[in-house]
């Protein structure tokens, strides 16, 4: 047998991952709206180019029929569930650390993102989101004279 070095923090961390998976698995939680403790959320990546805005998410181990991409009032939402794997009974879990369930997250566009012409895909694990930019008006300014 190895000596194995304490680490307190690392105990900790287990900690607090238990205290929630405890909490999120009270059904009076979740009766009561406040699941968003079993929640993970997805890392994502926004970049900027010159003719659209893409959105790079990391959703590992999600099925592209668990993935709903959806626009209203100008904000884009992005929402799924990751599920869990089914295990045989002859298997011992001995830890999981990877988290499973729903997941949403929303970006606000920016005032020339076009909305009508937003389109996805979704390879490896990550989904890319692309949003096409409007052509601005770039229309010279004037003076406007005080009477």
């Amino acid at each position: 047998m190895g000596i194995t070095r304490f680490s307190p923090l690392s105990e900790l961390d287990d900690l607090g991952n238990w205290i929630n998976r405890l909490i999120g698995a009270s059904p009076l939680l979740r009766a009561a709206g406040e699941s968003s403790l079993t929640q993970w959320r997805p890392s994502v990546d926004v970049s900027e180019k010159p003719d659209e805005y893409v959105l790079r998410a990391e959703l590992p181990s999600v099925k592209k029929e668990d993935i709903n991409i959806s626009v209203r009032d100008r904000v884009l939402r992005l929402h799924g569930e990751r599920r869990q794997e089914h295990r045989s009974d002859e298997e011992r879990i001995r830890r999981i650390e990877r988290s499973y369930g729903s997941f949403s997250r929303t970006f606000a566009l920016p005032d020339d993102a076009d909305a009508d012409a937003i389109n996805a895909e979704y390879k490896d694990g990550v989904l890319s989101v692309h949003i096409a930019r409007m052509k601005s008006d770039a229309s010279p300014s004037k003076q406007v004279p005080i009477n």
